[in-house]
């Protein structure tokens, strides 16, 4: 499988923000499980979109094709789904019907370290980004801080570029 890379940025909720100006995900509608952290859908909202809430599954916790599929309409431009507890979501349900409606999947990773998906790392499926957190409360601390991985590296240089201020090259 190719991997296109990896950004370190201050938190995952700046990585949120990062991949939304990255995808072009100004307008129209995103979907979040009911069942999540303000932060990602605080900067959906600064990016101009419209949070729309799907239900959680009673025994995962996460949202589902079915529970997903109940408030999807022709504004959806994005879901970004929550891997919620450490416990991953049927990605493989979710990104075939996303990639047949043509939403983007942005997954939400700040508790899924150090889960898997049918012997996949999370971080490693075939959504558009992903993005972690290191934050004190996290499986994996450095304090404070995240990381946004894609497999596609057009989008972790775009992701670079709006780190750094808009600019392509860093200071030195």
């Amino acid at each position: 499988v190719r991997f296109g890379g990896a950004l370190a940025v201050s938190s995952a909720t700046i990585g949120a923000r990062i991949i939304y100006e990255a995808l072009g995900l100004w307008g129209g509608e995103i979907v979040f499980p009911a069942l999540t952290f303000i932060s990602p859908i605080a900067e959906a909202i600064h990016a101009g979109m419209t949070p729309v809430f799907a239900d959680v599954d009673r025994g995962s916790f996460n949202m589902t094709v079915e529970t997903l599929d109940r408030v999807v309409t022709k504004r959806t431009r994005a879901v970004v789904v929550t891997h919620y507890a450490g416990l991953p979501c049927e990605m493989d349900e979710i990104l075939m019907y996303c990639s047949m409606k043509g939403i983007r999947v942005i997954e939400d990773a700040a508790h899924a370290l150090p889960a898997s998906y049918r012997s996949m790392p999370i971080g490693t499926l075939r959504s558009d980004a992903t993005f972690f957190s290191f934050y004190a409360t996290k499986p994996l601390s450095t304090g404070e801080g995240g990381m946004i991985v894609s497999w596609n590296d057009e989008l972790i240089k775009e992701c670079r570029r709006l780190s750094l201020h808009g600019f392509d090259k860093d200071a030195y």
